[in-house]
């Protein structure tokens, strides 16, 4: 027997997900309203960001400020981690909210400064510990105020003494003028580090012929020849280089010294000329000290 179906009740059977038009613009405008609420949330959301962002680049030392820094970037819990005194000298790039800086980290015993490149990021560099954060500048007004031998003693250690002046007509004078010749340097430019030589002791041992040599060079150093009487010289002196400022990157500069021991073959070459070969020669540690 064939049921008979009405027609709408048959329409819904054969579609029935098919919204009236009034449902389908309720549904169109609540998809709507909640693009626009989304859009509104994440402007809200980017402008917050960079302006955290832009608040995160702000460095947080300066060209000049006192800091202590670990250059081998250990973490903060290591039990290997080491801070060392340095002075930041310039602003390096930031990003990310992690701030970098270039440093001249202290001399240290032996050790001279050394200029690094440290970020905030990775424990690498925090605020100057200890006594000398409450007082920061050794040497300033109250040091200007000095008077008498101190002064002068702080003023010699920032400086380098002036060369011997070997200008009498002796043998010895001869051989410490070649000498100090060949290590003193003038400055030719405002950045051109000055070396001096102040010499602590000079002798002149026995004579002896220049000696050829067996399959190389004489043993006395070149330009002498067959016949020529050489003068062995023994002297010890030290040898200072006061390097400058440098003030765009705030580097204060500093004097390094070291001591020489050393052997010259003296003589006079085929033009006549007095000149100095150097034999062997044993240096001290280089010592630094801040300006």
């Amino acid at each position: 027997m064939r049921v008979g179906c009405p027609a709408a009740h048959f329409h819904f059977i054969q579609n029935p997900y098919k919204l009236s038009k009034g449902t389908m613009k309720q549904i169109n405008l609540r998809l709507l309203v909640m693009l626009s609420l989304s859009v509104i949330t994440l402007f809200a959301l980017s402008v917050t960001a960079f302006a955290q962002g832009d608040a995160e680049e702000q460095t947080i030392y300066k060209v000049g400020d006192r800091v202590e820094v670990d250059p081998q970037a250990h973490d903060a819990s290591s039990k290997y981690k080491t801070w060392h005194k340095a002075t930041v000298t310039k602003i390096g790039p930031v990003g990310g909210g992690v701030h970098g800086y270039y440093v001249t980290v202290d001399a240290e015993g032996d050790s001279g400064p050394v200029d690094v490149y440290v970020r905030t990021g990775v424990s690498m560099i925090r605020p100057l510990q200890g006594a000398e954060k409450n007082n920061p500048k050794p040497g300033g007004q109250d040091q200007e105020r000095k008077a008498g031998p101190e002064r002068a003693q702080t003023a010699a250690a920032n400086s380098c003494p002036p060369s011997d002046a070997a200008t009498g007509k002796t043998q010895s004078d001869t051989f410490k003028s070649l000498i100090r010749d060949q290590y003193v340097h003038k400055s030719t430019s405002e950045q051109d580090p000055t070396t001096n030589v102040t010499f602590q002791t000079l002798s002149v041992g026995a004579t002896h012929l220049w000696r050829r040599g067996i399959g190389g060079e004489s043993p006395d150093g070149a330009g002498g020849r067959a016949g020529t009487t050489v003068y062995p010289v023994k002297a010890i002196f030290t040898v200072c280089t006061d390097v400058p400022a440098y003030k765009p990157s705030g580097f204060r500069g500093w004097i390094k010294t070291h001591q020489d021991n050393t052997t010259f073959y003296c003589f006079k070459n085929q033009f006549g000329e007095w000149q100095c070969n150097l034999d062997a020669s044993t240096k001290t540690p280089e010592k630094y000290t801040n300006k």
